[in-house]
């Protein structure tokens, strides 16, 4: 019976452990907007994304404004995964 219970606090001590260990690597894996290409205006920025990703909702694809306005502003389309 000891046997039996020391083996038992020695398993949950473990799943404590690796729990502890995949809790902190959980948030890294969170989702987050990631970038997917770069173009030269709005334009070419949305038909990529119309394009590339058709079924995906229009919360989770966006084009962004590359810095602040310039003459050779570049566009960035983003993806929420």
């Amino acid at each position: 019976m000891k046997a039996i219970k020391k083996a038992l606090i020695a398993g949950l001590g473990a799943a404590a452990i690796s729990g502890a260990l995949l809790a902190g690597a959980l948030p890294a894996q969170a989702e987050s907007w990631h970038r997917v290409d770069t173009a030269n205006s709005i334009v070419t920025c949305n038909a990529f994304l119309l394009l590339n990703y058709p079924a995906w909702h229009p919360s989770r694809v966006k084009c962004e404004l590359d810095g602040t306005w310039h003459p050779f502003q570049t566009y960035g389309a983003y993806i929420w995964y």
